[in-house]
This record gives structure tokens, sequence and C-alpha cells, in this order.
């Protein structure tokens, strides 16, 4: 049965295993390092890890990736198309970045991941899992002064980017929701994945990784199951499920356990990147679901909104 314990770390940006946002445009290694048998073993290996973790949570699939779609970025070195792809710039990703493309699926890695094989794996399947999920992506016009407006769906979240607009919804949630489904299977599979190496130790490298996310899922769940060992494992199978296949409606239970106006609150929460702006705007976020004070909830609420008028 499925168990949530809050225990929270500070996040490394330089070690994050994404990107803040996700990218649309072509973002590809300028050159890329040619996959070993290891390598290619070890992506078979957390390919089945997440189907099998899919499966076990009663989600039927039949998820594969394909070894030709990850991508290992040789020096970190990463092509970055401007504003109308018609120009490119080249730009370093941090040591231990990797991150999903919506469009075109690839999966996109420092190479600096390859010379730890747990972060390796780690990555991988962190990655598989967002690949795993509801992809698409689809261009808008808006009118003829608005040249066009970039739309991104992948799992919960959902991402707009245009030259006046460029924000997310619900990621922060969503990568809650994939870092613990990575757990999940890489707990499960601990002993093949990581034979003698210390599972204490590594699942607390494993609570630096979105944590004020994942603590926010975890209250969540907590809260709204009471407590309850079954209705935890039954909340958290649903939130699976639906994760996987990008429905949204399910989540109005959010809604009526929090209040009107909760699930805008969590759809603002976004992976910080180490920007203290994005840090202290999560941190009264997380604390509106703790709060179980109505009057006190709704002074946080005011709060936000006063925020988001002054950065609009």
């Amino acid at each position: 049965m499925r168990k949530f314990e809050i225990n929270v770390g500070k996040q490394d940006p330089e070690g994050a295993l994404e990107r803040e946002a996700v990218e649309f445009m072509d973002m590809l290694p300028e050159e890329v390092i040619q996959k070993t048998p290891e390598h290619i073993t070890a992506i078979r290996k957390a390919s089945e890890v997440v189907s099998e973790t899919l499966t076990r949570l009663g989600i039927e699939n039949n998820f594969s990736m394909n070894p030709d779609l990850v991508l290992l970025a040789k020096n970190r070195k990463i092509r970055e198309s401007c504003q109308g792809g018609a120009e490119q710039i080249c730009i370093k990703i941090a040591k231990g970045q990797a991150f999903h493309k919506i469009i075109g699926g690839n999966i996109v890695m420092s190479d600096e991941l390859l010379k730890n094989k747990e972060s390796f794996m780690h990555a991988l399947i962190h990655e598989f899992f967002h690949a795993a999920c509801i992809n698409y992506g689809f261009l808008t016009q808006e009118n003829e002064n608005f040249d066009s407006r970039l739309i991104g769906k992948s799992g919960y979240a959902s991402f707009y980017d245009s030259q006046s607009e460029n924000k997310d919804q619900f990621n922060g949630f969503n990568e809650a929701m994939t870092e613990e489904l990575a757990r999940e299977g890489m707990t499960q599979h601990y002993d093949e994945l990581f034979p003698n190496v210390d599972q204490n130790e590594l699942k607390n490298e494993w609570s630096a990784l979105y944590p004020m996310e994942r603590q926010l899922l975890y209250v969540i769940i907590l809260k709204m199951s009471g407590g309850d060992d079954e209705k935890i494992d039954e909340i958290w199978k649903d939130f699976a499920k639906n994760y996987i296949s990008g429905t949204m409606m399910h989540l109005r239970t959010i809604e009526e356990h929090f209040g009107k106006g909760s699930l805008d609150i969590l759809s603002q929460m976004t992976p910080d990147a180490g920007l203290s702006e994005i840090l202290e705007k999560n941190r009264l976020i997380l604390s509106y679901f703790e709060e179980n004070d109505p009057e006190k909830r709704e002074q946080i609420k005011i709060t936000l909104e006063n925020i988001n008028k002054k950065n609009s």
C-alpha cells in the first residue's frame, strides 16, 4: 500500500533533472555522444520499470522507449532556436539536466549524467514517465496582430508560448507526480537497479528533487484521505491514471475539499529553478493547502492575487 511521508530537502538548480520550462523549439544537442551497449541496456531497463510500475498501478499501457530517441548531449551543449526559428544559439544545460521534448518525443540528457550510473537511471526513469503520459503540441492563430501561439500538453501540465506570453499551468503538480512515480518505480526495482548501493543514502539524494512540489502532493493526498491507508492508495492510483491520460476533470475533487479557487492556486505552482520570487510564491501556494483555517486560507489567496496583479 502506498505510503506518503513528507521529507523535504533543498533543490539544487545545478543538479535538477529538467529545465524549468518545457522546450517547444528545436532544442537538440549540438553534438551527441554515441550510446554504448551499456547505455542501451539501461534505457531498455528504465523503459521496463516505467511500464511495470504503471501496470502495477492498474494502468493499461504498452510503453516502450526507442533508444534512438534518447540523445546524450556532448559537453552539455544544446542548439536553441530563437523566436521565429531563423537563428540558433548554443547554450549549456546544467550538469544533471535532462528533459523530454513534447514535440518530437526526444529525451535530451547532459553527458555529465553518464558519470554516475544511479543518476543516469534516475533521470531516464523520470523522463520516461513524462514520455509515457499524454503529450501533444499545436499552433493557433489568435488574430492578425498576434502571429501565433504554441500550446503544449504533457500529463497534467499545459504550456503556452508566444511572442507576448510564456506561462505554464499545473507544471509543479505535474513534476511532483512524475518524480513520485519515478521514486515508486525505483523503489520497487531497487535491488536490480542499484545493487550494493545504500538505499537510505540514495533516497536522501532523491529527496532533493522537487521537494516543495512533492510536499504539496503529499499534503493534498493526506488531507483528502483523512490519513486512511486505503483512501491514500485509491487517491494516488486515481491521480496516476489521470496523469497518464491527461484528464483534468477528476481534479475537481481537490476543489471540493479545499474550496473554490483552490485548483487555480494549485495550477500556479511551477518549478522555481533557483529563482527566489518563484520560490516565495510556491511557499505561499503550499501554505494555502497546509492551512486548515478558512479565513487564513482566504488571506493567502488574496496575497497570491496581489502578487499576480503586480507581475501582470
